[in-house]
C-alpha cells in the first residue's frame, strides 16, 4: 500500500511540474523526500532515446559531409536525387512509425534539415543569389507544416 501511494506521488509532482505549478527546485525536493529513483527500464529508454538522436545527428552529419566532399564529381541530378529520395524514406518511415513517438519524432526532424539541406544544394547549383535570410525564410515556409504536425 505504501508503495502505490508512494508512485501516487511521485505521479503527481511530476504531473504538477508538467502544468508549471511546481518550480524545479521545488520539485527536486518533492523527489528527494519520496526517495525516486529512476527504474532500470526508465534509464534503458533514456539511453535508447539519446543513441537514436546520436545516431541521427551522425546520419544527417555524414550526408552533408558527402555532398561537401563530392560535390564536383556528382551530377546535379544526382545530387537531387540523392536527398530526394532521403527525404522521401525519412518521411515514409515517419508515418509507419507514428506509432512510435520518439521514431515518428526523430524522423520528423531528420525530414526538417534534409529540406534545409535541399534547399541550399539547389542554391549551389542553380546560384539563385539568395540571402541567407531568404533560404531560412522559404525553409521555415516549407516546414511549417511539418512542426504543426509534430
Amino acid at each position: 500500500m505504501i508503495n502505490s501511494k508512494k508512485n501516487r506521488t511521485i505521479n503527481e509532482l511530476f504531473f504538477l511540474a508538467e502544468k508549471g505549478f511546481l518550480h524545479e527546485d521545488a520539485l527536486k525536493r518533492g523527489l528527494e523526500i519520496t526517495e525516486y529513483k529512476p527504474s532500470k527500464n526508465e534509464w534503458l529508454n533514456f539511453l535508447k532515446n539519446i543513441f537514436l538522436f546520436l545516431g541521427i545527428s551522425f546520419l544527417l552529419a555524414g550526408i552533408i559531409f558527402f555532398f561537401a566532399y563530392n560535390w564536383q564529381n556528382i551530377h546535379k541530378f544526382a545530387k537531387f536525387g540523392i536527398l530526394e529520395g532521403f527525404l522521401i524514406i525519412s518521411v515514409a518511415i515517419m508515418i509507419v512509425k507514428r506509432s512510435f513517438h520518439t521514431v515518428a519524432n526523430a524522423m520528423l526532424i531528420v525530414s526538417i534539415i534534409l529540406t534545409g539541406v535541399l534547399l541550399a544544394v539547389f542554391g549551389q547549383i542553380y546560384q539563385t543569389g539568395a540571402d541567407s535570410y531568404q533560404l531560412f525564410g522559404v525553409w521555415s515556409l516549407l516546414i511549417t507544416g511539418w512542426v504543426v504536425t509534430g
